[in-house]
């Protein structure tokens, strides 16, 4: 089926002389491999078809997504499905004013 190889060479049965059939095989899951995100980890999950691994964004990163799912699916093209949004560095915003400071050009206001 869909998402899935047959595991034995070739993929048919023979029905034998003593009325049994020959090996049969199975079908297993394909497997995408392990996942990946950018500025991500993941716990420990499965990587076979159909299963979804969640990911949280590193510290210093920020999902990009508020409310967005944080998890990628394995399709049955053996790929991950790209997620919703991406794991960005956390912003400070604007510099504030320091008294009798001065702002460095080039400043960045990201983690």
């Amino acid at each position: 089926g869909l998402g899935h190889t047959y595991s034995s060479s070739p993929a048919t049965i023979v029905c034998l002389a003593n009325s049994t059939w020959s090996s049969r095989g199975a079908c297993n899951p394909v497997d995408c491999g392990p996942p990946f995100v950018a500025n991500a980890t993941f716990p420990s999950t499965a990587t076979t078809y159909a299963t979804v691994a969640l990911f949280t964004c590193n510290s210093g990163f920020v999902y990009s997504e508020s409310g967005g799912s944080r998890g990628i699916q394995c399709q049955a093209n053996r790929m991950w499905t790209v997620p919703s949004g991406n794991c960005l560095p956390v912003d400070c915003g604007t510099v504030p004013l320091i008294s009798s400071g001065i702002i460095l050009p080039h400043s960045t206001t990201t983690f």
